[in-house]
């Protein structure tokens, strides 16, 4: 469980890395019934948003509630598709690929006092990768 006052200055933090943002749970006043999940407040990263690939996008989701962040596809996506995540000195944190057209997004990364973008990378012709900004 993590508090209300934690996941308001910091997020939820590495314990989120990893994790579905649509079903895993930030649950306050110590309650089964009281949560929340990442995605229900997601939106794109502002100003770092969608990169496009032919018919294809990529949009970096971010959760301003658990600072978290994760790549979401959209079109025709027979494509690869990942999260980034580095530290505000731009060394590499983590990466999370997702290939599977069972899911339409990757799993999170922490994004607090980090940065991360969403990146695309078209099987067939090869269109080349495209990625957000990073945010």
């Amino acid at each position: 469980m993590i508090d209300e006052a934690t996941l308001l200055n910091s997020g939820c933090g590495s314990v989120c890395d990893g994790k579905d943002p649509a079903s895993f749970r930030i649950y306050y006043e110590q309650l089964p019934h009281n949560y929340y999940t990442c995605a229900e407040d997601a939106k794109p990263a502002p100003g770092a948003g969608f990169a496009w690939s032919g018919n294809m996008y990529v949009e970096n989701r971010y959760s301003p509630r658990c600072r978290t962040s994760w790549a979401r596809v959209g079109g025709n996506y027979y494509a690869g598709y990942t999260v980034e995540s580095r530290y505000l000195n731009g060394s590499h944190r983590l990466t999370i690929q997702e290939y599977s057209r069972n899911w339409l997004w990757t799993a999170m990364v922490n994004d607090a006092n980090l940065q991360a973008r969403a990146c695309i990378d078209p099987f067939g012709p090869q269109l080349g990768e495209r990625c957000t900004p990073w945010y």
